[in-house]
């Protein structure tokens, strides 16, 4: 959606968005510590049921799997070089479920 147009909609209502991914990532998956931002590589279809469930909520907005997606985040779970990858596909994945 262009910046206009998002514009032009949260002044006319007031807009729902997704929250707590990781949350809700973290009670589908029992493998160990949770990154859940790695999920958008390792686990889309994870991924992408979440956000498909947000927007059969009715949700307005999608936000990307990537509260923890920078390199910073990423290093101590030996993923900082992925860091371009995870955030390539957890945009993919919004989009894809945002239609």
């Amino acid at each position: 959606m262009k910046r206009e147009a998002f514009a032009k909609l949260a002044a006319e209502r007031v807009l729902v968005f997704d929250g707590a991914m990781g949350t809700m990532l973290g009670q589908t998956v029992d493998e160990g510590p949770l990154c859940p931002d790695q999920l958008c590589l390792t686990r889309p279809d994870l991924v992408k049921a979440v956000h498909q469930d947000y927007v059969d909520a009715g949700c307005d907005v999608i936000q990307t799997n990537t509260f923890g997606a920078t390199r910073l985040k990423l290093d101590p779970h030996g993923l900082g070089g992925q860091t371009a990858a995870i955030n390539r596909a957890a945009a993919a994945l919004a989009r894809g479920a945002a239609g």
